[in-house]
């Protein structure tokens, strides 16, 4: 047996093995086989949930139910081998900072010591470290997905609100959060996504007819060269594949073209639009219940919450609480609205989605984890393009296209960090950008990636 594990321990070749002798994919069990990691916010029958904070994990009972998410995915033939780490309650926290009741997980590129996003942090690193596993479960709220598969280098969404049920998971808002998933590879990805979420498929008959790029990076603003070429390289690649005419877009300066009568700018409109949605619902749904809960079980102390999650709550209810939600869930319908009918986000009969979006994630930038900042006060406040699928509802994937190079002042060598691009359809245009990123994997325009230091060997 020794023998055995060391002929197969390199390159996931013992899982390959197992999970042929073990394991056959049928049309009911198309993730057969499938060895999964869960993020510790989705309730699994007979295991505790901590959400990363210990007095909840010590508060409460092990669960007596499994999320219906990832419910359909053991029903497919999926394997769960694990719970993975998480920013306290699905927030955003620093790794040198904020994370205080557990350890931030280490993100295994570059030189090992860059933080590895949030907040679906251990489920990107284990994506990015591990080779016997396969796929990785994680949410996103306002970009909880994408950004650990852009520093991972990894692939990884969130799809349309409301692809699956949320039940029997830790919410953060539930009019923002989704159920996304990671994997090293782009077929993997979009097998399992088309499997996962059931209400996506469609009678499309063609791939979106115009590309937009959207951001500077394009055109090598404060990227490096390497950057610059992975990005022009890919976009011209993926204008020839969709036989689509590019376009570069300025969605702020669309909105005070087209924007409805009476409405502000957009940043008037939607800067404390996602810093109110989250806060507010999470401190109602969570936060009140858990001091509630805590403080009646040991003699009304209040529960240690991390810097993060805390601050934000305090700002909600200091700030407006249930009354300013009500106005920024009514602005992001406005929003929201105004993207499907006059902005980029329309949907087409024959496409699903006019438009392919497509913008800079991840730069390969260094974010060193040993770095200090200033401790959090309110939620992420401000309107960007990463915030755009969040408030439309639309479906969006990080996918990696190359490497930049940075001298690390960790390990004092060139080292190299993932350049990561997201591309975003309609909503409900699940399926079509699944198609799409397999379509791109079987040309070799997308590509597998490995795990450890370089994304590619």
């Amino acid at each position: 047996m020794n023998l055995l594990l060391a002929d197969f321990t390199n390159k996931n070749l013992f899982n390959t093995v197992l999970s042929q002798l073990y394991y056959k994919s049928t049309v009911d069990k198309l993730l057969a086989g499938i060895y999964l990691g869960v993020k510790d916010i989705y309730y699994i029958k007979g295991i505790k949930t901590s959400s990363g904070n210990c007095a909840y994990y010590y508060l409460y009972r092990t669960q007596n139910n499994t999320s219906p998410a990832i419910q359909r995915l053991l029903d497919l033939g999926a394997v769960f081998v694990g719970k993975t780490g998480t920013v306290q309650f699905a927030n955003r926290d620093r790794p040198t900072d904020d994370w205080v009741d557990y350890h931030c997980p280490y993100n295994p590129r570059g030189d090992g010591y860059q933080a590895p996003g949030g907040s679906s942090s251990g489920s990107g690193a284990s994506i990015g470290a591990y080779s016997w596993l396969d796929a990785a479960i994680g949410s996103d709220t306002g970009g909880s997905m994408r950004s650990p598969a852009a520093q991972q280098g990894i692939y990884g969404n969130r799809p349309s609100t409301g692809a699956i049920s949320l039940d029997h998971v830790l919410p953060l808002s539930p009019a923002l959060d989704t159920a996304g998933i990671f994997t090293r590879t782009p077929s993997l990805w979009a097998k399992a996504t088309k499997a996962w979420y059931p209400d996506f498929a469609s009678n499309y008959t063609s791939l979106p007819s115009k590309l937009y790029l959207d951001g500077g990076e394009w055109d090598g603003e404060g990227v490096t060269p390497e950057a610059h070429t992975a990005l022009t390289t890919f976009a011209q690649k993926l204008e020839a594949y969709l036989h689509a005419k590019t376009t570069k877009i300025d969605v702020a300066g669309l909105w005070q073209e087209t924007h409805p009568e009476g409405s502000d700018s957009m940043g008037q409109l939607l800067d404390l639009s996602y810093a109110f949605i989250v806060s507010v619902d999470q401190f109602n749904l969570l936060g009140r219940s858990l001091f509630n809960d805590y403080g009646a079980a040991h003699g009304g102390r209040r529960p240690f919450v991390n810097p993060g999650p805390l601050a934000r709550w305090m700002w909600g209810q200091s700030n407006g609480a249930d009354a300013q939600h009500e106005i920024a869930l009514k602005n992001m319908t406005t929003f929201r609205d105004w993207w499907e009918t006059d902005g980029y986000g329309k949907a087409d009969p024959a496409s699903c989605s006019e438009g392919l979006i497509a913008y800079v994630y991840g730069s390969g930038s260094p974010d060193y984890r040993n770095t200090y900042h200033s401790p959090p006060t309110t939620p992420p406040l401000g309107f960007g393009t990463g915030r755009i699928s969040v408030l439309a509802g639309s479906p969006e994937v990080v996918v990696p296209i190359g490497e930049s190079p940075y001298n690390s002042t960790i390990s004092l060598q060139k080292e190299y960090l993932p350049v990561a691009v997201a591309l975003q359809m309609a909503r409900g245009s699940d399926n079509v950008l699944a198609d799409l990123v397999e379509g791109l994997g079987k040309e070799g325009i997308l590509k597998d990636v490995v795990t450890g230091p370089r994304i590619w060997e």
